[in-house]
């Protein structure tokens, strides 16, 4: 029995989703089937993806999701220079690299009002939300 869909779903994670933990260096995800640790080579351990699951099985790691970004043509709330919430779809433009980066890219209008604030503040400063 394939068990990787319950405990993604428990994880509250999507195929595919790239996601970091705490203290272990490169990304992970999870497949339809498995878990998948990318690192660079000079980062090899003696720990591997089988034993990671383990530990997230248990509780005694970390997640750390990466903020959502829409697929091309996906739809994305935003705030605008004029501080209202507009929407537009993703369309790799400049703008929409521009809008994530900031952390000015949320997957619904009520997310976007939830961090109007957040984000006025950061157009009016110019800084950023996440990394």
């Amino acid at each position: 029995m394939n068990c990787i869909p319950a405990v993604r779903k428990a994880l509250k994670l999507e195929v595919n989703e790239h996601f970091t933990i705490k203290d272990y260096p490169g990304y992970f995800f999870f497949t339809t089937v498995g878990l998948h640790w990318e690192r660079k080579i000079d980062e090899a351990t003696s720990l591997t993806a089988r034993d990671v699951l383990l530990d997230l099985i248990h509780d005694r790691l970390e997640i750390k999701k990466y903020p959502w970004k829409p697929k091309y043509g996906e739809w994305f709330y935003f705030v605008s220079s004029k501080m209202g919430i507009l929407q537009d779809f993703w369309n790799d433009l400049t703008f929409d690299f521009m809008a994530y980066k900031i952390g000015n890219c949320f997957k619904t209008e009520k997310e976007a009002k939830r961090n109007k604030a957040k984000i006025c503040k950061l157009l009016n400063e110019g800084g950023q939300l996440h990394e």
